[in-house]
């Protein structure tokens, strides 16, 4: 008979420090993923400058703790949120667009929290600090009070539709290494003027037994599928959770796209929604994207994906595209045309016309399409696939055992 597997904690400690502590979005994802890897060999304490007010609490085999809670709700909060709102989508941004940190003009005072950190650091010296997202200055003296010979690491999850933050810049001068999530992010911290920021790369999961067969309501033998990351596709399981459906320029360039293709079915992702343009131009919504694994189908049988305003932190969606082998049309000076040009795996355009003659290009030549869908994986598996490799990675980054 064998003998039950027996855990015991780590003794090592690591303390990551962030914005906030959440789920859902393309930046929490690269964080939990490196948060997963330094927990195989050391207790990680997950320190969120503000949140819900929660006391320390698990997550998984991490500790969490709010150092500050969220202001609370009020009629001049609720105003200046609507105010700022409108102000981006005036400008033609999303919401998300909106500098940081917000949080002082809702009410919120970083400087509690800064201090109960370094209190909680000091009582407890960890081996490794890692501070991930644009944090202000409380994070550089925050470095500079730590004890001798703790080891820091920043991972900037820096927004490629804005420039860099003088904060930030200010804290990769004085960190021991600053991470990148991709290739291309690392190109983008150097044109900021980082010194050699290390590409950890990051996991993006990919069950394969998620994948095995089509989406019901496409047509099985391919179609093309436009995804508007920057709103949409990486929100898309909190999207249905909160019965929201999207309808912005990834359903408008689908329509479009729907009609010059036709009868090639087109289909669009949206919040939770798949919208489908069938072989005799039939439009129908379907709500079926409830996890990752509904948008990895989608994304796998497609002939291409064509990403509309796909900027941010990873741009996820084109690399779970790339992963699955699939070609990408993205558009010119976009973090995902960066991808597509570090891998070889699709097609750049510069505007409206020349999408259209790139899906078209994929459309008509199934053959072409494959060559640049496996070139796509091959680059993207090793690197946002293979968790071991990025494990690796991350130990020699961080200078830890991440015990692979």
């Amino acid at each position: 008979m064998s003998r039950p597997l027996r855990w015991s904690a780590p003794e090592t400690v690591t303390v990551v420090v962030t914005p906030r502590w959440e789920t859902g979005t393309e930046v929490d994802g690269a964080l939990r993923a490196l948060c997963g890897v330094l927990a195989r060999r050391h207790q990680v304490e997950v320190l969120a400058l503000t949140g819900p007010g929660r006391a320390r609490h698990r997550d998984g085999a991490l500790h969490v703790v709010d150092l500050t809670a969220d202001p609370p709700e009020s009629a001049t909060a609720a105003l200046a949120s609507e105010a700022l709102a409108a102000a981006a989508a005036a400008s033609g941004h999303h919401p998300s667009w909106l500098p940081e940190p917000a949080s002082t003009v809702l009410g919120w005072h970083p400087l509690p929290a800064w201090d109960q950190a370094a209190s909680q650091i000091a009582a407890r010296p960890p081996a490794l600090v890692v501070l991930a997202g644009s944090l202000g200055p409380g994070a550089v003296e925050l470095v500079a009070g730590l004890p001798s010979g703790t080891r820091t690491v920043s991972l900037p999850l820096a927004d490629h539709r804005r420039p860099l933050d003088a904060d930030t810049g200010a804290l990769a001068q004085v960190v021991d290494a600053v991470l990148a999530t991709s290739p291309a992010d690392d190109a983008w911290l150097r044109r900021y003027g980082v010194a050699h920021p290390l590409d950890i790369g990051t996991h993006l999961p990919s069950n394969p037994y998620a994948v095995r067969e089509p989406p019901a309501m496409v047509a099985a033998d391919g179609y093309v599928v436009v995804v508007d990351a920057a709103d949409a596709v990486g929100d898309s399981a909190l999207a249905h959770d909160h019965a929201q459906s999207y309808e912005g320029a990834a359903m408008a360039t689908a329509g479009w796209l729907a009609g010059a293709l036709h009868p090639f079915p087109v289909a669009a992702v949206g919040g939770a929604d798949l919208v489908v343009w069938d072989r005799r131009g039939r439009c129908e919504r379907h709500t079926v994207v409830t996890s990752r694994s509904d948008l990895w189908r989608i994304l796998a049988f497609a002939r291409a994906v064509v990403a509309v305003e796909p900027d941010g932190h990873l741009a996820r969606s084109t690399l779970e595209a790339m992963v699955h082998g699939t070609a990408v049309v993205a558009p010119a000076g976009t973090l995902a045309a960066e991808h597509v040009a570090q891998s070889s795996g699709g097609l750049v355009v510069a505007d409206d016309a020349e999408r259209l003659e790139a899906a078209r290009a994929l459309v008509d030549d199934s053959r072409s399409a494959n060559v640049l869908g496996r070139a796509a994986q091959e680059w993207a598996v090793p690197r946002f696939g293979d968790i071991d490799g990025f494990s690796r990675r991350v130990a020699a980054s961080c200078g830890v055992d991440a015990g692979v």
